[in-house]
């Protein structure tokens, strides 16, 4: 099969489709973040938590 029998339909079929990337309006992230660390006993390291997060906004397109 010729490689241009397949390449127009496939030319065609991307022009004509809508490509959105971005989404629309305003939207968050949350992530909360929790661990706890084991050290060697010979490290010299005390044992712990460790606490933290992530918040993201996002302004898309209106």
């Amino acid at each position: 099969m010729n490689k241009f029998t397949l390449l127009i339909p496939a030319l065609i079929f991307i022009a004509h489709t809508k490509i959105s990337a971005q989404v629309e309006g305003i939207g968050y992230t949350l992530s909360p973040t929790l661990e706890h660390t084991w050290w060697d006993n010979h490290a010299g390291l005390a044992n712990g938590y460790g606490w933290g997060g992530k918040l993201g906004l996002s302004f898309g397109e209106s």
